[in-house]
C-alpha cells in the first residue's frame, strides 16, 4: 500500500471540501493511505507570492516540506497551485545550496529545518504511478457510460523538470477512461479555472 503525507492546501478544506471527502473515498478504494500534515499553512499561491518576495515563499514552502520531512513520508496534492509551488520551490531548494541556507537560516527560529529528502506528487502522478489502472478500474463498480469533458487546470501542465507538458493531463485522461467514461475534447482544457 502506497503511503503519502497528504497536503490539503488551503483552498480544498475552506472552498471545496467536496473535493477532499471524494478523494478520500478513492484513496480508501484503491488502497491508497494519506497520512495528514498537521499544522501545514497555505503553500503559498504559486506565482505572485514569488514575484512580491521570493525567499518568504520558498521559506513558506519549506515550512510545508519540512512536515512531510518529519513524517519521512513523500507528499502528494490535490490542488494543482500546491504542487506546483511545492514542487518547484522543492526543486530550487535542493540544487540552489545558497537559497536552501538562507531559508534554512529563517527556518531555523521556529524550530525547522529543510533537508530535501522527500519528493512532491500530484494525485494523478500517485493514482497513474503508484495505484496504476488496473487498480483503478478493477475498483469500479458501476461503469459510467457517459461523455466527460476534463479539465485539467493550467497549473497541471507546468513541469519544472520536464519538456512533457502533456505527461499529467494524459495521466488524468487515462485515468477517467478507466471508470467507462468517454472523454470529449472541447479546446479549452488548458485554461485557467
Amino acid at each position: 500500500m502506497a503511503r503519502y503525507a497528504f497536503f490539503l492546501g488551503c483552498q480544498i478544506p475552506m472552498r471545496l471540501p467536496n473535493i477532499e471527502i471524494a478523494a478520500r473515498k478513492v484513496f480508501e478504494r484503491v488502497g491508497l493511505e494519506a497520512v495528514d500534515l498537521l499544522g501545514y499553512s497555505c503553500c503559498p499561491e504559486p506565482v505572485v507570492s514569488r514575484l512580491l518576495d521570493e525567499m518568504a515563499a520558498l521559506t513558506i514552502s519549506a515550512r510545508n516540506l519540512t512536515f512531510a520531512e518529519e513524517l519521512d513520508l513523500d507528499m502528494m496534492t490535490l490542488c494543482n497551485g500546491c504542487y506546483e509551488t511545492l514542487v518547484e520551490a522543492n526543486e530550487i531548494l535542493k540544487h540552489d545550496a545558497e537559497k536552501r541556507s538562507k531559508v534554512n537560516e529563517i527556518l531555523k527560529r521556529y524550530g525547522r529545518e529543510y533537508k530535501g529528502k522527500v519528493e512532491v506528487k500530484h494525485v494523478v502522478e500517485v493514482l497513474y504511478e503508484d495505484v496504476g489502472l488496473d487498480k483503478i478500474k478493477s475498483c469500479v463498480v458501476k461503469p459510467q457510460k457517459m461523455k466527460v469533458a476534463l479539465h485539467y487546470g493550467c497549473h497541471l501542465y507546468r513541469e519544472y523538470k520536464s519538456p512533457d507538458i502533456m505527461r499529467k493531463p494524459n495521466m488524468m485522461k487515462e485515468i477517467a477512461m478507466q471508470t467507462g467514461v468517454e472523454i470529449v475534447d472541447y479546446g479549452l482544457e488548458r485554461l485557467c479555472c
